[in-house]
């Protein structure tokens, strides 16, 4: 796979390269990516655990800002080094109820009731379940609007 780094940009700088690590049975997805300021540009720092998406060519990926680190190449010109990863973290330790639950939709610590919330919008059936689980599309939008993204506008993926 060839890009053209000549036309790509990353906050606001030119990227120089990029590391691709794909995780593995629950270890994390992580990138980072090489900027240089070229004529013209200023690199513009994101605060960490901002998500982000980045396309290059046919390449996207998605993540949370991890770090940045700057540095200085022989000239002296700033090298910056931004690391982005795979989300997981942030549900770490959490409960995600994705089938046969009837309790409280409302929010318990550490606990996501997806099933819950479908079911009690939708009515009985409204979370799709079988014997293979809820459709991902599902869990990730329940998930969006009972963690505060937007609980008025509802897409059910059909």
């Amino acid at each position: 796979m060839s890009f053209d780094f000549a036309k790509s940009t990353f906050n606001g700088a030119s990227v120089t390269s990029i590391r691709l690590s794909i995780g593995w049975n629950g270890q994390q997805s992580s990138m980072v990516i090489g900027t240089v300021e070229d004529d013209g540009e200023t690199y513009v720092s994101i605060n960490p655990a901002k998500p982000i998406t980045f396309t290059l060519g046919s390449l996207t990926y998605r993540g949370l800002i991890q770090k940045t680190e700057i540095r200085r190449d022989f000239s002296g010109f700033p090298i910056q080094e931004t690391t982005v990863v795979s989300p997981e973290e942030i549900l770490e330790g959490t409960k995600i109820i994705i089938g046969s639950y009837s309790g409280s939709i409302l929010p318990m610590k550490n606990v996501i009731n997806t099933f819950g919330y479908y079911e009690n919008l939708l009515g009985f059936g409204g979370a799709r379940t079988n014997e293979t689980g809820m459709p991902w599309s599902l869990v990730r939008t329940a998930i969006h609007n009972l963690t505060g993204g937007g609980v008025s506008a509802l897409t059910v993926a059909h």
